[in-house]
């Protein structure tokens, strides 16, 4: 009797219950619909479970928004004025009216879901894997845990707002508020460090929302297939947990953290602000810098959108025009007038300023030392240049180490090389703009990127670097010639800018003096794929004019030793890569043909 006394009333749980079981029959319908959608009749059924896997992570904006709803449909009486003091006056403790309300949200996503678990059971059953039915329980303990995420902080939100709209701007802020902050600081700090660019995924990490919808290893599939004696195929296997769940059940946590701290804040809320921005005047400065820091977040992305490279004076006109619109605008929202241009408003657009200024002069000073930060081996993990080459070998990393070192002491900028990126002119120097994203031991990243001169000694180390065989080839089972050599059979195709080879010359013997060639010109250094590493060759048509090429692009299928599946090769042959060259002349491609094909 003291539960129902204290922490339930079993009326108004009855009340909550029916009054908004319109909201949580749309959500029933919803799941059972992206449950039957995402399980359809596919060629091989054992594909159905890979399907469901991914429903696991997908769900996660759905119960994002319907847990919003849900808390503010629950406490939507504190937001009208009548409402909230005809509610407060009934024989009711606070504590009482906030935990069953509490209860009812919970059962809003309890009773949904074990709906749609217990309709997947038999759907997974028909699958051959083994103990398929717990998949449902999964599903189960996973939609609820995402949901208790979300609606521990759409309740949080609730109590700190007046209103729905406060409510859902706040909401958005803890959801989503760090991804936001990377844009200005990715436009207005990270140029002020000398080849720094910002690695979002710190950002990333702080959003609950984020985690939620990437966290895609929650259930790891282990498929096997046999030939029946008859001929058909027997696809079956087994599941184990991923390594996903622990950061569920600590988000999890993170809601109820979110759901204690409401309580605390309705404890102590005034009834008058029902119907204002927020409820808790203490965080009107924080809420004001954020909404006007969202301001300079949409400017920056409208300026994006556009598709320009936009230098720093354009970016920081942009975002000084889109922090003054979301200050006054957050002004207006959190006063509920739109009498906010006096004297006050504009100091605090000052002070807003001026951490903005101070911000961009501490990270210019560089007091950590950022800029010139180089990694030893024994830190990092792995490298990878220019998105696609990853090595990983202390060896390898050593050398991707000194060419960041050259780079720092040659310290070439964007002014210093703009001159002759947008030139043809082959006796000009050439600068390759390269990326280096270093992968920490601890998992955290790093990103750097510099202009190396392709005449330096930087150049002559990335361009021995990035001139081995799983660089090339974009294979990363390709990793020495042997393995190369054992790849040789007789191709499918192999085109060299648009010229097909004719049948007769696609034989094993044309691909092993194809392969020769490459392994030469790999340890010669010339078939790295950075194009700003190698000559441009210059050629003049009859009209005499001149026709600058980088690279010729060959493209190769070779059988994979299945019966008509095949293996794609692509690279890039440059006017220095002589073996495979005078392997393209010998079956009668020339730069002469190629510029024919191109030019007429």
């Amino acid at each position: 009797m003291q539960f129902k006394t204290s922490c339930c009333n079993k009326t108004l749980l009855k009340k909550d219950l029916t009054r908004f079981a319109p909201l949580w029959g749309v959500y029933t319908l919803g799941l059972l619909m992206l449950l039957f959608l995402t399980w359809d009749d596919k060629s091989i059924p054992f594909n159905n479970i890979y399907a469901f896997r991914t429903l696991l992570p997908n769900v996660a904006l759905y119960n994002g928004v319907y847990a919003l709803a849900v808390a503010a449909m629950l406490f939507g009486d504190l937001y009208n004025t009548r409402m909230c003091y005809g509610t407060h006056a009934l024989p009711m403790t606070r504590g009482c009216w906030f935990g069953t309300h509490i209860l009812s949200g919970l059962l809003f996503s309890l009773i949904p879901t074990a709906l749609v678990a217990a309709a997947s059971i038999p759907l997974l059953n028909a699958v051959e894997l083994e103990q398929g039915w717990q998949l449902g329980f999964y599903l189960f303990v996973d939609m609820n845990l995402q949901y208790l995420t979300f609606f521990g902080i759409g309740v949080f939100a609730a109590m700190c707002a007046g209103n729905r709209f406060g409510q859902t701007a706040i909401y958005g802020m803890l959801m989503v508020g760090s991804i936001l902050l990377y844009l200005p600081a990715d436009a207005l700090l990270a140029p002020l460090l000398f080849g720094v660019t910002l690695n979002s995924d710190p950002y990333a990490m702080l959003s609950p929302l984020n985690l939620l919808i990437t966290r895609n290893d929650l259930i790891v599939i282990d498929d096997r297939s046999e030939v029946l004696a008859d001929g058909t195929v027997w696809y079956h296997g087994s599941f184990t947990l991923g390594q996903g769940w622990p950061t569920l059940f600590l988000l999890a946590g993170l809601g109820l953290v979110f759901l204690v701290l409401a309580y605390l804040l309705y404890r102590r809320r005034n009834l008058e602000s029902a119907g204002d921005f927020l409820a808790v005047p203490r965080l009107r400065p924080l809420i004001g810098g954020c909404l006007a820091i969202l301001g300079a977040s949409a400017a920056l992305a409208v300026l994006k959108l556009f598709g320009y490279s936009y230098g720093m004076t354009e970016q920081l006109g942009f975002a000084f025009v889109g922090l003054t619109v979301g200050w006054f605008a957050g002004q207006m929202f959190l006063e509920r007038t739109t009498r906010v241009f006096g004297p006050k408003k504009w100091a605090g657009l000052l002070v807003m300023l001026a951490l903005a200024a101070g911000a961009m002069g501490l990270t210019k000073l560089d007091p950590m030392g950022i800029d010139d930060w180089v990694p030893e081996v024994s830190e990092i993990r792995g490298a990878r240049i220019n998105g696609s080459y990853y090595v990983d070998t202390p060896e390898e990393l050593a050398q991707v180490i000194q060419v960041q070192e050259l780079a720092l002491e040659e310290h070439l900028t964007e002014e210093d090389v703009e001159p002759y990126l947008a030139t043809d002119d082959a006796s000009l120097p050439k600068y390759a703009r390269i990326q280096i994203v270093y992968t920490k031991n601890n998992g955290m990243g790093a990103i750097r990127e510099y202009y190396v001169a392709s005449d330096s000694q930087a150049g002559d180390l990335l361009r021995s670097l990035t001139s081995k065989l799983p660089f090339v080839l974009r294979r990363d089972e390709i990793t020495s010639p042997q393995k190369l050599m054992a790849c040789v059979g007789k191709p499918e195709y192999i085109t060299v800018s648009g010229y097909k080879l004719p049948e007769e010359l696609l034989t094993e013997e044309t691909v092993r003096s194809l392969f020769e060639a490459i392994i030469a010109d790999c340890e010669a250094g010339t078939l790295s794929p950075i194009s700003a590493l190698h000559p441009t060759k210059v050629y003049q048509t009859e009209d005499g004019d001149n026709v600058y090429l980088d690279y010729m692009w060959l493209e190769a299928a070779l059988p994979t030793g299945k019966e008509g599946r095949y293996l794609s090769y692509n690279l890039r042959l440059f006017p220095d890569s002589e073996n495979v060259l005078a392997w393209a002349e010998s079956v009668g491609i020339t730069w002469d043909v190629i510029v024919q094909a191109a030019y007429g």
